[in-house]
């Protein structure tokens, strides 16, 4: 039983059943042959659809490898392109990782980093923000966090930008398709393609037109110069497939809030994390105290239960999750904590079993 969506969605059963169309059109859309145009069609195609969707102009969707990609194209090749080494940069700690080396990266080149404290919820100090923001010149700040599916006060945080002329960036990658977006105000936008379903290796990055990038990859021509390399057409094509199949049905909201009722019945030595704050409908992080997660994660994959320990581009790490000691966790509580995030193919007779499962578990633990 898998409940580790945030990390990856299944491939959508949609793309299982058009793999042979998504072969045919695996041509190079560089190339001005028949079969070269038949997959830039294709592939020009999706990003129709992915600005349709956003509302945005289909000529500021660039396709990359992934989030990960993404968010460095963004703040790398703005910062490279735009800005010089003391210019001022506010972020969050409990950003991913692939930005928080970003920042690092930066840092190390002679910008200013600053970072803004968030709360015990994770969510940011907006009287820190306000202040800080006036000489800014770069801001991120991702919409929705992946470990505990708190959803950011980024229209506030993006009209701030706006108004004092700073460029804004958001890692949208756990927010698409999850919750509407307003992007009126924001720049620069992270996605990852298999986090919805599609496969893995292709994202793509939201660029204003005003807004100038220095490539990753220079002296490449493909997505006019601001990704070079040839473009993963299968790629690209499994997440127009993904984003057709999106599932709108309260269904996972009902499986989460079901899932949270029922364990907070079940065991008493447990909270969850924002459970009052406003969050993704699919995530829920659990505290168990007296529990060591990494047991607990261990003991439910040994039943073939898959969780998460927190973000899964950090999971071989033996650090505590970054995010949660942020929002003031102890190094203890932090080690005690598992994130569940349920998806489109969960079923309610998997959430019963997880959570007799869990509370055997437990409880056997307690002991």
């Amino acid at each position: 039983m898998y409940f580790d969506y945030n990390a990856t969605h299944p491939i959508c059963v949609e793309i299982e059943n058009n793999f042979k169309k998504l072969i045919e059109s695996d041509g190079n859309p560089s190339s001005a042959h028949k079969i070269g145009r038949t997959a830039k069609d294709a592939m020009e195609s999706v990003r129709e659809k992915i600005a349709d969707y956003l509302g945005v102009s289909y000529k500021e969707i660039f396709f990359t490898s992934g989030g990960t990609e993404s968010n460095v194209l963004a703040l790398l090749g703005y910062c490279d392109k735009n800005l010089k080494s003391g210019n001022k940069i506010l972020y969050l700690g409990v950003e991913h990782p692939s930005l928080l080396g970003a920042i690092k990266n930066l840092s190390e080149k002679g910008f200013h980093c600053v970072k803004i404290a968030v709360d015990s919820n994770g969510l940011p100090d907006m009287n820190e923000f306000s202040k800080e923001v006036v000489d800014a010149s770069f801001v991120t700040m991702m919409y929705v966090n992946n470990e505990t599916g708190l959803i950011f006060p980024i229209d506030k945080v993006a009209k701030l930008c706006k108004e004092n002329n700073v460029v804004f960036h958001s890692d949208c990658v756990q927010a698409f398709t999850k919750i509407k977006m307003d992007f009126t105000n924001i720049d620069l936008a992270s996605f990852s393609g298999h986090k919805i379903g599609s496969f893995k290796g292709v994202g793509f990055l939201y660029k204003k037109s005003s807004i100038s990038l220095a490539p990753l990859f220079p002296y490449s021509t493909q997505e006019k110069g601001v990704r070079g390399g040839t473009e993963n057409t299968i790629g690209i094509n499994s997440l127009g497939i993904a984003l057709e199949s999106i599932f709108h049905k309260n269904k996972i909201k009902e499986l989460r809030d079901f899932f949270e009722s029922e364990i907070l019945k079940r065991l008493n030595n447990v909270s969850i994390t924002c459970f009052e704050q406003n969050r993704v409908d699919n995530t829920s992080n659990i505290n168990f105290r007296g529990c060591s997660g990494e047991s607990l994660m261990f003991s439910l994959d040994i039943k073939n239960i898959c969780v998460s320990l927190g973000s899964a581009c950090a999971a071989g790490s033996i650090t505590p999750s970054h995010v949660l000691l942020e929002m003031g966790f102890s190094d203890k509580k932090a080690r005690s904590t598992l994130r569940f995030s349920f998806g489109r193919y969960n079923t309610k007779d998997e959430v019963v079993a997880l959570l007799d499962i869990l509370e055997e578990i437990v409880n056997r633990i307690k002991k």
